[in-house]
């Protein structure tokens, strides 16, 4: 219950970052207060019980429709003024009447608003955005972990060094090689190799590298102790019984921090409570209780840390902020961030269903989700290979770069520009709160990118390097003042390059040739020309070659 109680939270915050009007910021104020988020976990956890545990079905809660309460809602959205500096929860002229029974019901007021415009408009905000996608999948790993890749073990072991034969050291000295021969680290950086392991159960085991460039004397060293600390790699070069770090702690089973971990500042938020409380000694029960709940909300807010993710809609950039002060590790950290990525380039992004006409397309998907209802089991993989087909896409995550940036207003939006790569938020910046990263400063190395297309497989790193390398945005989001002589407004974070999907290319072009060889051999068995049967081959080769770049530029210069 208390998890769900802290994911309604970051739910709460998450609709505050993105409500795009006053009435909407004003409707998820009843998020706000913890006793209301309490009341709704209650509710939730309740309802679980009640349902039959030996049941795998779906628990349904649908709030029964009232005509009377949506009317009164809808007069104080109404009421809602459209000014930011209104503030409709404390105004008695639009307050609303939550006594139902005491607010009038006149057939003229009903007349007046025939459709429900605000109060729509607001609940779709609430329930087809990206906080509640966010809010379900985020509860879902929390409740099966398990069916995510992490394991559960009731004893872990202390990390042992990955045992390798000699032909498997031959084996990735030759390829190491190799790669050095074709893609060389650029001039003046160093390239670091190391075995990425992780303190779970099934250690990921990949021979990696960094290309670093050392900043100051010395720096060089302290980057490798940094990556033997926090349980990052074993480094290739040394050897792993002196290096390997012992005694790793486990992962938890869930990607939020236990209770433990804020005990001292849920400390200082009770010493605050308890002097606050003295100097009112006549205050009522209700006026002390609600004030130390606003207290600790307080003190929640000041602990959020938000990861600021440039990422790429081939249009305009995109900035994307990812609130992870719940995060313990780098897992769940990246796992979040390919999410946020998959949810961007979901709307600007190619697929090989685009080929086809959009109502070809809706045909044949509707055709796939029959038959997947109405084929047997073993014949499931059918319908899973054409939608796998139809959602091929031409890019894919690759890495990263630690960058600094502004926001820079392009009409209605404002994105990230002037991006600069390989910097960091000052030493001033810390000092003053804005900012969290380790070490401060950073004058050790200056890595040349960052792995994001490794760091992201899901279930394999429990370690803690880049979620402390990362710069965060602490207390709050980071927010452009409006105006156009207003201060430029600067971040800090990292951002997310692509690189082209030769895989998918390439099993593009493989379906294409053998859906030409079909229709060829087809035409043969049915004319016995050879002659016409290749000429049909032929010329449909070359029809594909033209209108598969043709459908590519032509969507992207729409996108444009």
């Amino acid at each position: 219950r208390k998890n769900h109680e802290r994911l309604l939270k970051r739910y709460y915050l998450s609709l505050r970052s993105q409500a795009p009007n006053q009435k909407q910021k004003v409707a998820i104020e009843f998020l706000r207060p913890r006793s209301h988020r309490r009341l709704i976990s209650l509710s939730v956890h309740e309802k679980v019980l009640s349902h039959v545990k030996t049941s795998r079905d779906q628990v349904q809660a649908i709030l029964p429709e009232d005509d009377k309460r949506n009317l009164t809602l809808e007069r104080f959205l109404n009421g809602v003024e459209a000014s930011p500096d209104s503030q409709p929860t404390e105004s008695p002229e639009v307050a609303p009447c939550y006594d139902e029974e005491d607010c009038s019901s006149d057939e003229e007021d009903r007349e007046g608003i025939q459709t429900l415009v605000d109060l729509e408009e607001t609940r779709s905000f609430f329930i087809s955005g990206a906080p509640l996608a966010h809010f379900r999948a985020e509860f879902r790993k929390f409740l099966y972990p398990i069916r995510d890749g992490v394991e559960e073990t009731p004893e872990m072991e202390p990390l042992k060094p990955l045992e390798r034969s000699n032909l498997m050291r031959w084996r990735v000295k030759l390829s190491a090689w190799l790669y050095d021969m074709w893609s060389p680290p650029k001039p003046g950086y160093e390239r670091v190799r190391y075995t990425c392991v992780s303190s779970c159960p099934r250690a990921c085991g990949d021979d990696m590298f960094l290309d670093a460039r050392e900043l100051s004397p010395g720096g060089m060293t302290r980057f490798l102790e940094r990556l033997a600390d926090d349980g990052l790699a074993h480094l290739t070069a040394a050897q792993d019984s002196e290096d390997a770090p012992s005694g790793l702690s486990p992962p938890p089973p869930a990607y939020l921090r236990p209770e433990g971990s804020r005990s001292s500042a849920s400390g200082q938020s009770s010493d605050f409570e308890i002097s606050f409380s003295r100097r009112r000694p006549f205050s009522s029960t209700t006026n002390t209780s609600r004030s130390e709940e606003q207290t600790s909300e307080e003190e929640e807010e000041s602990n959020l840390q938000y990861l600021l993710v440039c990422i790429n809609q081939k249009s305009l950039p995109v900035l994307v902020q990812i609130e992870c002060s719940a995060f313990e590790n780098d897992q769940y950290l990246c796992q979040q961030i390919l999410e946020e990525y998959r949810m961007i380039r979901e709307r600007s992004t190619w697929k090989a269903s685009f080929l086809l006409p959009l109502p070809v397309s809706t045909f044949f998907n509707r055709a796939f989700e029959y038959l997947a209802q109405r084929i047997p089991s073993r014949m499931g993989w059918i319908p899973r290979l054409f939608q796998s087909l139809s959602e091929i896409s031409l890019f894919k995550m690759d890495t990263g770069d630690f960058v600094r940036f502004q926001l820079v207003p392009v009409r209605l939006a404002t994105v990230p520009n002037h991006i600069r790569r390989a910097e960091f938020p000052p030493e001033s910046e810390v000092k003053a709160g804005n900012y969290l990263y380790e070490p401060v400063p950073m004058l050790d190395v200056e890595l040349a990118s960052i792995p994001l297309w490794h760091l992201t497989r899901p279930g394999q790193h429990s370690d803690k390097y880049w979620i402390r390398t990362f710069p965060k945005k602490l207390r709050y989001p980071l927010r452009r003042e409006a105006g156009v002589y207003a201060r430029p407004t600067i971040g800090w974070g990292i951002r997310v390059n692509e690189a082209f999907n030769l895989h998918h290319f390439l099993f593009l072009i493989i379906v294409v040739v053998v859906v030409i060889g079909v229709i060829m051999g087809i035409y043969l068995a049915l004319t016995a020309d050879d002659s016409s049967a290749f000429g049909l081959a032929a010329f449909l080769a070359a029809a594909s070659a033209i209108y598969i770049p043709y459908q590519y530029f032509a969507w992207k210069e729409k996108l444009e």
